[in-house]
C-alpha cells in the first residue's frame, strides 16, 4: 500500500510539473496592438515631367504658364474658354463676360499670345461633381476651372478648362519647358540619314546632305514659329535642323531611326563599320542577322514564327516589305 501511495504521489507530481510547465510556457506569449503605418504627409506635387495636366490639374496650381501661339490658318478662331467670371448659368459663355473680347465668345488673339500667367485656383464644375445625369456626366465631369492671374496686367480671369482635350490646351507650363531643355540639351545621337535628308537646314534654308554616321547634338529647345509646337533642335558641324518633340518621343518610325552614339560604336566593334553604314542607310543584306536588320528598318509590326525540324524561322512583316530569317539569318527580302 506504501508503495503504490508513492507510485500515485509520483505520477501526480509529474502531472503537476507539466502543467505547470506549459502554463509557463504560454505566459511567455505577448500580443501587442498592431502599429499603424502613419499616413503619407507628403501630397502629390506637379514634377515637370508632362505639359497637359489632364486629370492631375490640381497638381498646377502655383505654376506658370505661357500662352502659346496658334498656327495661321487656324487663328481666325482665337482663343476660347477665357471668361471674366465663373457663371454656371446663363451668361457664362457671353461676349460680355469673354476676357478681351475680339469676336462673339473669343478673345483678343494679339493681346494674349505670349503672355503669362499664374494659376492661382482649380475650380471643379459643380455638376461635374457629382452629376445626377447622364447628360451632365457627359457634359460637366471633366470641365474646370482655372483660376488665373495675368503676370503683367495683373488681371484675375477664369480660364474653362477641359481634361480630356489636350488640343484644346494653349499653354505651356513654365516648368515643364525648363525642364525638358535642361534635360535634352547637349545630349548627342546619331540618325538614319532618311530621317534627315528631307530636313532643312536652319541656316542655310536648303537641303541637308546626310553624313551618314555623324553625330548631332542637342543645342536648343524651342516653339516652333511656323506650327507653334515644342520642338528640339539637332546642329552638327555643318548643318542645324529642327524635331517636332511630339514625333521625337512618340513616332516609332522616329524613334527606330535615332542611335545613342555608344550603341553605334558598339554594333562597329561587332560588326564592322561597312555593315553598320549601310545599315544607317536604311538598307539589308542577305545574311545579316535580326538585329542589324532591326537597325536597319527598325521593329517590325507584326512578326510570324515556325517552329520545325530545322529549325525556327520567322517572318518580319513591315508596311510594304517582308524579311525572312532562318536560325537568326536573312534568307530573303521581300
Amino acid at each position: 500500500m506504501a508503495l503504490e501511495s508513492i507510485e500515485r504521489m509520483k505520477k501526480l507530481l509529474l502531472i503537476v510539473l507539466v502543467i505547470g510547465y506549459f502554463e509557463n510556457c504560454y505566459c511567455q506569449i505577448t500580443t501587442t496592438k498592431p502599429v499603424n503605418e502613419p499616413e503619407d504627409s507628403v501630397q502629390d506635387v506637379y514634377d515637370s515631367t508632362y505639359n497637359f495636366p489632364g486629370e492631375r490639374i490640381n497638381l498646377i496650381v502655383g505654376q506658370k504658364l505661357y500662352l502659346n501661339g496658334i498656327r495661321e490658318r487656324l487663328r481666325q478662331f482665337e482663343y476660347k474658354g477665357f471668361r471674366k467670371e465663373i457663371s454656371h448659368y446663363k451668361g457664362e459663355d457671353s461676349r460680355e463676360n469673354t476676357y478681351k473680347p475680339s469676336g462673339n465668345r473669343t478673345s483678343d488673339y494679339e493681346y494674349l499670345f505670349g503672355r503669362y500667367f499664374n494659376v492661382l485656383e482649380v475650380i471643379r464644375h459643380p455638376k461635374g461633381i457629382n452629376p445626377t445625369s447622364s447628360t451632365d456626366k457627359l457634359l460637366y465631369a471633366d470641365n474646370y476651372y482655372l483660376r488665373l492671374k495675368e503676370v503683367e496686367s495683373g488681371d484675375e480671369i477664369i480660364y474653362q478648362y477641359s481634361s480630356r482635350f489636350e488640343n484644346s490646351w494653349n499653354f505651356i507650363i513654365v516648368g515643364f519647358f525648363e525642364k525638358r531643355k535642361d534635360e535634352l540639351k547637349g545630349q548627342k545621337f546619331v540618325f538614319h540619314d532618311e530621317f534627315i535628308e528631307s530636313d532643312l537646314d536652319l541656316t542655310r534654308g536648303s537641303k541637308i546632305e546626310p553624313i551618314t554616321g555623324e553625330t548631332w547634338t542637342v543645342t536648343d529647345y524651342m516653339i516652333n514659329e511656323e506650327d507653334f509646337k515644342l520642338s528640339i533642335v539637332f546642329s552638327s558641324t555643318e548643318a542645324s535642323f529642327l524635331q517636332d518633340e511630339w514625333m521625337f518621343y512618340n513616332n516609332l518610325w522616329v524613334r527606330d531611326r535615332i542611335h545613342s552614339p555608344s550603341k553605334v560604336q558598339a554594333l562597329i566593334s561587332k560588326y564592322g563599320e561597312e555593315k553598320v553604314q549601310i545599315a544607317l542607310k536604311g538598307s539589308v543584306k542577305l545574311g545579316w542577322n535580326k538585329e542589324l536588320c532591326s537597325m536597319a528598318w527598325g521593329q517590325p509590326k507584326e512578326i510570324n514564327e515556325i517552329i520545325n525540324a530545322s529549325g525556327k524561322s520567322e517572318q518580319w512583316v513591315y508596311k510594304e516589305n517582308y524579311l525572312y530569317f532562318d536560325n537568326d539569318v536573312l534568307t530573303t527580302i521581300q
